[in-house]
């Protein structure tokens, strides 16, 4: 869900009797469902924006990714980086210039293994989605992000797995960097930034119990 104003927000899913992305939107009196042409084959699974007139929404699209972009009058697609089947699935959006997506992209083989997925990150500068370098703890197994928060443009976080466990990476401004979890974590699923610039991620214990972590 996305909120730039207490009567403009945002949610997305699936609409499960079309596959497309289902898109509804808040006014301050009610829910409406929002239809366009971008939404065909779409599948929404996260949204963010930084005003009005800059939303974005990621998810899959056919058998590839991409994103969604309102503009303040239309909805439209533009394709990411890096094209993997379910691969990008949250995003954070700072500026029309500055936003950050993260999930899944196609490995590298590496030492003699095959190429596992990869966490992959991308970003937008305004004309077009990047892949941005970022570490991947387990380049021999299988590695993803699925979630992201910042605090600025200096100060970003994201959380994902790899087959010996959940990790944190931050942006500093300059590069990506593994950040350690505590332990008896067993997976995060969601993160947010705090006007004071904390980061409440929450996700569930090794013990089934909940966790929230904050920085």
């Amino acid at each position: 869900m996305a909120a730039p104003l207490s009567n403009d927000v945002w949610a997305v899913g699936v609409d499960s009797s079309s596959s497309n992305a289902l898109i509804e939107h808040w006014n301050g009196v009610s829910w409406n469902i929002v239809s366009s042409p971008a939404f065909t084959s779409q599948s929404a699974t996260a949204i963010s924006a930084d005003s009005s007139t800059d939303v974005w929404t990621v998810g899959s699209f056919g058998a590839g990714t991409a994103a969604l972009h309102w503009n303040g009058v239309t909805w439209s697609q533009v394709p990411t980086a890096r094209l993997r089947f379910g691969g990008v699935s949250a995003v954070a959006a700072l500026s029309t210039i500055n936003v950050w997506a993260v999930g899944v992209g196609p490995g590298v083989p590496t030492g003699g293994f095959s190429a596992h997925p990869t966490a992959s990150v991308e970003h937008w500068d305004g004309t077009h989605w990047s892949v941005v370098a970022s570490p991947n703890p387990n380049p021999q197994g299988n590695n993803s992000l699925f979630v992201i928060a910042a605090v600025n443009a200096n100060d970003i976080w994201a959380f994902g797995l790899q087959l010996k466990g959940p990790f944190g990476e931050r942006w500093d401004g300059t590069s990506w960097s593994i950040v350690p979890l505590p332990s008896g974590v067993s997976v995060i699923a969601g993160a947010t930034a705090l006007t004071d610039g904390t980061i409440v991620a929450v996700g569930e214990g090794t013990n089934g119990s909940a966790v929230i972590l904050h920085n």
